[in-house]
Parts: structure tokens; C-alpha cells; sequence
């Protein structure tokens, strides 16, 4: 097993070894855990030296593909910073082989994500306030399952599930702050706030939900708030935070990457602690399930042509011209650097899971 990324199960709780041992989702998820470590080996793996620098989305993979009615867009951007534009290449590539569990793609999906990421780029250097329709890239058969009341019902849940007390001190600080970063006050005067919750994430990070009622005599439809904590790396010699407050650099991320995508983005403090809020969507999926082959096409030139004209538009002491060279004449060993990783990190799962199931095996408990 490589150094890179071994872990012991030993080491983990019930729940997060729970999660890896699912069949369909644990290979990805266990890929998701080891961001950290992959930016590590990516640095032993390419000279970042020359690499050029960029506002990096940091932790683009696919099941942070997401739609809603404004489009489909790569979203979540807890771990965007300053940082060499090759690595958000590398990781959405060893996503989709950890995806399709192969160390490899094939040839179609390798030119689709290449041909996605120029005309990225193309956009940022044609002019470098040119938006992206997001609307475009919506799989059909996807759109077709966005189901407001399924989604409405399980934020209900959640709700319900994780109730805490509206009048929490905590809790009214932190949506006056986030009202007040948003420029939007009238939300604590038109609407009336009935039902709160606090919602663990995926990886352990607290989300406050807050449900805004309308008043009496208003027509508006009720409004969800999602105020979620941030991630606060350090900083390192190649990847930086370049704003104060990390709420401010989600939503900056945002703004470049999918406009117009979230709604109301915002940021809150309290206590000296950052947050980041949006309001839910009416309607949002994300990729959970298998995808055939023509929509692995899409879907990866969908999301590299976000990531080219991001890189584009941001990319430092270069232009977007500069960066298509760089980006032609590098691919192929961003690609080879994905294919080591992703089998690095099939291998390392598959000696995690063969501990658990050795584990519990008869054998191992009569012993």
C-alpha cells in the first residue's frame, strides 16, 4: 500500500468507515476525504514551480455537479483559493476515473474535458466579462427528475430532524450578520423567522437552517436559509486565501464560476467565527448515480469549459492566451498525474476495506 494515501480504519469512527463500505458511494467518498493529501502528492508528482497560479475552485469532482433551475454547474466551494490552476485539472479527472473505477479514461472522455477546458478558455480571452449559460449543460433525462416537492420535503425533514430553538442568541446574531453582508435588512423585518435547525454536513461542518415565513398580507413565497461553517486551511507556499474573511472568498468563487447559479450568497460572523450562507434552492440534485458514456461526454466538457474560463479570467502575472499554451503543451502530464492518483487511491481504499472486512470476518472473531 502507498504512504500517500493510507488510512487506518482503526482510526476512524463507526460512521465515516460506515460510509466507505458503501458499495455504490464509498470508493468516492473515501476519494473525497483525501483532497488534502492529493494536493500534497501532486506536488511531488509535477514541478510547481511553472505552474501558473489561478483562482482554483480546489476541490472540483463529480458529485459537486449540481443542478437547479438556474442550470448545471461544478458547485460547493468550501476549498477555492489561490493556487496552481493544474491541480483542479487533475482532480476532476481522477474523479471520473474513481467514478467509472478505472485508472484510466477513455480517449472520448479525454478529448471532450480537453475541448470543454479551451473553449473555456477561449471564452475568457473573446472577453473577460463573457458569462456561461449554465442551462446548456443540463443532461435531459436529469432535468426531468428535478422535483420541487421532493426537495422541499426533505429540507422540511431536516428541519423537523434537527430542530433548535429560533430565539437562540447564536442563531439570531448569525442570520442579522449574514442580512447585514447581504445588504438585504428587510429580511428580518418582511419576513418572520418560525423554524431553525442545526444540520451536520457530510464531513462534520454545522450548517443553520433558517425558514423565513412572509408576513400577513405578502405574496412572497417563504424563504430557506442555509448558513453553513467554513473550512479554515492554512495557508502554504502554494495554496493561499487571499480575502479575510472565507465566506467572502466562497462567494467570489461562486460568482466566477457559476453566475448567477447560487441564490443570495453571503457571508456571517460571530464570535470571531466565519460562515457562509446562500438560500436553498426550490429544486436541486446532484449527481449520485451512474452515468453512460454520452453523458460522461457531457457532463465533462460541461464542467471544463467552467474550469477554463475561470482559470482564464483569473490566472495571474499570465494572460488567458498565455495560459491555452501552457495548458496545450502540459495536459498530457496533468493526465498521466491524475491516472498515478486515482490508482493510488483505488489501491489504498481497497487495503482499508479488506482491514474492515478481516475484521469481521468469523474467522477474525472467534480468534
Amino acid at each position: 500500500m502507498n504512504k500517500w494515501f493510507a488510512r487506518d480504519p482503526d482510526q476512524d469512527p463507526e460512521a465515516i468507515r460506515d460510509g466507505f463500505m458503501d458499495q455504490k458511494r464509498g470508493l468516492h467518498l473515501f476519494f473525497r476525504r483525501m483532497n488534502v493529501k492529493m494536493q500534497a502528492r501532486f506536488v511531488d508528482l509535477i514541478d510547481h514551480d511553472i505552474l501558473p497560479i489561478a483562482f482554483i475552485h480546489g476541490n472540483p469532482h463529480l458529485e459537486n455537479y449540481a443542478i437547479t433551475e438556474n442550470g448545471a454547474a461544478m458547485v460547493d466551494f468550501d476549498r477555492s483559493r489561490h493556487g496552481p490552476y493544474a491541480y483542479d485539472i487533475s482532480r476532476l479527472l481522477a474523479s471520473v476515473m474513481v467514478w467509472n473505477r478505472k485508472s484510466n479514461l477513455s480517449a472520448k472522455l479525454v478529448d471532450s474535458f480537453f475541448h470543454g477546458y479551451t473553449d473555456g478558455i477561449r471564452k475568457a480571452i473573446d472577453s473577460g466579462e463573457q458569462s456561461i449559460d449554465l442551462r446548456d449543460s443540463v443532461l435531459e433525462d436529469w432535468r426531468k427528475r428535478l422535483d420541487k416537492d421532493k426537495c422541499r420535503n426533505k429540507w422540511a425533514g431536516r428541519l423537523e430532524k434537527f430542530r433548535t430553538d429560533p430565539k437562540d442568541p447564536k442563531l439570531q446574531a448569525l442570520l442579522a450578520s449574514y442580512c447585514e453582508n447581504r445588504g438585504e435588512p428587510q429580511l428580518l423585518t418582511d419576513y418572520e423567522l418560525s423554524e431553525t435547525a442545526c444540520v451536520p454536513g457530510t464531513f462534520g461542518k454545522k450548517h443553520y437552517l433558517f425558514n423565513l415565513i412572509p408576513n400577513k398580507n405578502s405574496s412572497d413565497e417563504p424563504v430557506l436559509i442555509d448558513i453553513k461553517e467554513v473550512y479554515d486551511e492554512p495557508d502554504n507556499r502554494w495554496y493561499s486565501n487571499p480575502f479575510h474573511h472565507h465566506g467572502q472568498r466562497m462567494t467570489a468563487a461562486g460568482e466566477l464560476y457559476a453566475p448567477g447559479w447560487e441564490l443570495r450568497p453571503g457571508w456571517a460572523s460571530y464570535n470571531g467565527d466565519q460562515y457562509w450562507g446562500r438560500q436553498i434552492s426550490a429544486s436541486k440534485a446532484k449527481l449520485k448515480k451512474s452515468l453512460v458514456k454520452p453523458e460522461q461526454k457531457q457532463v465533462c466538457y460541461a464542467i471544463g469549459l467552467q474550469l477554463g474560463r475561470a482559470h482564464g479570467l483569473s490566472v495571474e502575472n499570465l494572460n488567458a492566451d498565455a495560459l491555452f499554451v501552457h495548458f496545450k503543451e502540459n495536459f498530457s502530464a496533468y493526465f498521466k498525474a491524475s491516472r498515478i492518483m486515482a490508482k493510488e487511491l483505488m489501491d489504498s481504499y481497497q487495503s482499508y476495506i479488506d482491514k474492515l472486512s478481516r475484521r469481521h470476518s468469523p474467522i477474525s472473531k472467534a480468534s
